[in-house]
Order: structure tokens, then C-alpha cells, then sequence
């Protein structure tokens, strides 16, 4: 409504409202002609902006595009078409007709940075649980298997003395699960043995 009517401080202040916000860093309204309407900040008209009124055209589609401020600062800019549709009927035919009329353009530069910070906070905690959770596993891993091969090396340890002529030998287990049903049954070989 503010572009077709070109209510240029309703635009203004539209724009001044829009960049209130810490993510909006820049504004424009333009005419179908292309002319400018109203901006936020005319220093801080972005390059790509530039690149648009170098076409020639006004964006019949939003479009969209990633870019660098002054600064180096990655930022997105944003087109927008203001449009209405015209119907119209035919006299010959009867048939409705509608069209689409670019009426101008509305477009908006904005600061990536709060979603960089987000992305690298992220990251630092990806990393930090896997890191936490990695040490977790290995020590589990650690515990587990010392829990299951310290029997086994005990059974090991018997049957070198076993062999040596040693039949005393026997393997104490406290688990109840295969290894101590191995050590059962070891336990009971060494009983016949002596």
C-alpha cells in the first residue's frame, strides 16, 4: 500500500522500524520505476544492491544471496517484489484475465553474525559432548574388559602351573556368567587332575 501509493515517510518510517531490530541492518523501498522510495541508512547500502539497479529490473521473484558488509561480516540480502494482481475481462470472449503489475521493490540486508555465534556455540558443544562421551566409552571399555579378561588371565596363569606340575592351582571367580562357567569347569578339570 505504501509503495503503490509512494507514502515515502510511511516507507521511512517503516524502515527505521524494520532496522530497529539488531538482525535488519538495512532498508529500501523502491517505485516501479526502480527509483528509491525511502531507505534506512544510506551508508550502509550493501554492494549486491547496487549489482540489482545495474539490470535494470525490478525482481518479478524474491530472491536471495549471501554476501560480506564493509566490514567482512557475512550477511544476507533479500528482495522482494511488491505486486498486485489486475483482473480483467475479455470483451470478445468473456474469459478473465488476470495479471500480475510490479508495483516496486522492497529490500532488506541482514547481519548473519547472531547465527554465526549460534552455529559456533554449537559446534563448541558438539564437540565438547563427543569428547565427554568418547572418554566415558573408553574408560567403560577399560573397566569392561578388564572385568572379563582378568579371569581368563588367571585361568591362563593356572594352566602354566598346572603344566609346571603344580596341581593346586584353581581360578576363584565371583561373576555368573560364562567366564565363571569356564572357570567352573576349569575348577573341576584340576580336581580330577590331582
Amino acid at each position: 500500500y505504501y509503495v503503490s501509493w509512494q507514502l515515502n515517510d510511511n516507507l521511512q518510517a517503516l524502515a527505521s522500524e524494520l532496522t530497529a531490530d539488531a538482525d535488519v541492518v538495512y532498508v529500501e523501498f523502491l517505485n516501479d520505476a526502480g527509483s528509491l522510495l525511502a531507505q534506512s541508512n544510506p551508508a550502509m547500502r550493501p554492494a549486491p544492491f547496487a549489482d540489482y539497479d545495474r539490470e535494470g529490473k525490478l525482481a518479478a521473484e524474491p530472491r536471495a544471496a549471501s554476501a560480506r558488509d564493509a566490514e567482512g561480516k557475512p550477511i544476507l540480502v533479500f528482495t522482494h517484489p511488491v505486486a498486485e494482481d489486475a483482473t480483467s475481462v475479455d470483451p470478445v470472449t468473456g474469459e478473465s484475465r488476470t495479471a500480475t503489475k510490479i508495483l516496486g521493490e522492497v529490500r532488506l540486508e541482514f547481519s548473519l553474525a547472531r547465527i554465526d555465534k549460534a552455529r559456533g556455540q554449537l559446534l563448541t558443544w558438539t564437540l565438547l559432548i563427543f569428547a565427554v562421551v568418547f572418554t566415558g566409552g573408553f574408560f567403560v571399555v577399560q573397566l569392561l574388559s578388564r572385568v572379563i579378561l582378568q579371569p581368563l588371565r588367571e585361568m591362563g596363569d593356572a594352566v602354566v602351573h598346572i603344566a609346571e606340575g603344580d596341581l593346586r592351582q584353581r581360578v576363584h571367580v565371583e561373576s555368573r556368567d560364562e567366564v565363571a562357567d569356564l572357570a567352573h569347569s576349569f575348577n573341576a578339570m584340576a580336581n580330577k587332575l590331582e
